[in-house]
């Protein structure tokens, strides 16, 4: 909405980008031209009446825009001048978020924040980064981040030695933390790749080229695992010493060679609600599992999985295949998977994608087995049990921004 001097408000945003098309259309096709008509709301002459400018040319970073002006960037995204008079700079358009609102419809997916590793507790953000984490805070705290940051967009964040590929998800859960009182937008960051700076093969630290570690150690020897009749099945938690020194470490360490501390202090717990299990310690000498039914048999109610958790297959494939019904009751699918190409984790230089585990225990026979204590895994789309799994393997797992 945009309010002229009379202070009637125009609805503008499903048809900016509609009116600034037919200005330099240059041969759409007649159903193109159909929809763009349906979609309009109004004329370009409607709006100049009302104070509003239609700028026909390129951005210009020097000139003064007056307030209500239309214009777009050379992505080809919408903006309206929020202010009537400010400094010229060699800034772009989308990186005046004070000066200029976005209210493109939709626009390709982009990279809003990327911290770069420079020594052991500095940082800085890349020129291409749009905002800051505060900033981005500030869009969530207003509940004004529309056109500024949507489902899709990434953070880049870089430790000591790798990048992190974060994919937004926006409100998929609201969040419950009270870290910083009652915030319940946030994002959801979603790992989706991880790289090397320097360019080399890198393994996961529970994994090397010989020998293929337990990333989840599913014995009664693990102490981290609860015993009782209705345990939540959070096995972020239960994981080994490996992965509570990878992106846990990176999140709430303090040696400086971890993630931005300026990102991580908005870095939350995540309250959810989640099947659970019985563990029950087997007796002395015996080869039983210390989960001796093999199925998820309840819900726990706003539990806390941390800061870094790993993703439970209904929030990835929509609905439970070989999980259990409580797992689908509790779980939201984030809007990146509902592309399926994006289940696979990217891993090393070459963009090789490898199996991923979850946070889901099977309680279904797997082709025709059954397995007790069983995480599930994702291998191209498809699911398999970890005696499968040859080579290396990384949880989908995300953490919370608010």
């Amino acid at each position: 909405m945009i309010e002229n001097k009379s202070k009637r408000k125009l609805q503008v945003r499903a048809s900016m980008d509609n009116i600034l098309e037919d200005i330099s259309d240059k041969g759409s096709s007649v159903s193109q031209k159909i929809l763009r008509a349906q979609r309009s709301l109004m004329r370009v002459s409607d709006l100049e009446e009302d104070g509003v400018k239609i700028w026909r040319k390129d951005y210009d970073a020097n000139k003064r825009y007056k307030r209500n002006t239309i214009l777009k960037d050379n992505k080809n995204i919408t903006y309206i001048s929020k202010l009537p008079i400010y400094d010229t700079d060699n800034l772009e358009i989308w990186q005046k978020t004070n000066e200029f609102r976005p209210i493109s419809s939709f626009r390709e997916n982009r990279c809003v924040l990327k911290s770069i590793y420079q020594a052991p507790g500095q940082y800085k953000k890349d020129t291409v980064s749009m905002y800051t984490p505060d900033e981005i805070s500030n869009m969530l705290a207003n509940n004004d981040y529309y056109g500024y940051i949507q489902n899709g967009d990434w953070f880049e964040l870089d430790t000591a030695e790798m990048t992190f590929k974060f994919i937004i998800n926006i409100d998929t859960y609201y969040n419950l933390d009270k870290t910083f009182g009652n915030r319940p937008h946030n994002i959801d960051l979603i790992l989706k790749e991880v790289k090397r700076i320097d360019g080399n093969v890198v393994y996961p630290p529970w994994t090397n080229n010989t020998t293929i570690k337990t990333l989840i150690d599913t014995s009664s020897n693990n102490p981290r695992i609860e015993r009782g009749n209705s345990v939540p099945v959070i096995l972020g938690k239960i994981a080994s010493d490996d992965w509570q020194n990878y992106l846990p470490k990176f999140v709430e360490g303090s040696d400086g060679n971890g993630f931005d501390p300026e990102v991580t202090a908005h870095i939350v717990d995540k309250i959810k609600s989640v099947p659970t299990r019985t563990f029950i310690e087997p007796k002395p000498g015996s080869t039983e599992s210390i989960d001796p039914i093999g199925q998820d048999n309840g819900i726990a109610y706003n539990a806390n999985l941390g800061k870094v958790w790993f993703l439970y297959e209904a929030e990835i494939m929509g609905y439970s295949i070989w999980s259990s019904d409580y797992d689908a009751m509790t779980c939201t699918q984030y809007p990146i998977f509902r592309k399926y190409t994006n289940r696979d984790f990217i891993w090393g230089r070459y963009w090789s994608s490898y199996p991923s585990i979850t946070s889901s225990l099977a309680s279904k026979p797997i082709y025709g087995n059954i397995y007790f204590f069983e995480p599930l895994m994702f291998s191209k789309n498809h699911m398999v049990n970890r005696n499968r799994v040859a080579q290396l393997y990384h949880p989908l797992c995300g953490m919370r921004f608010v």
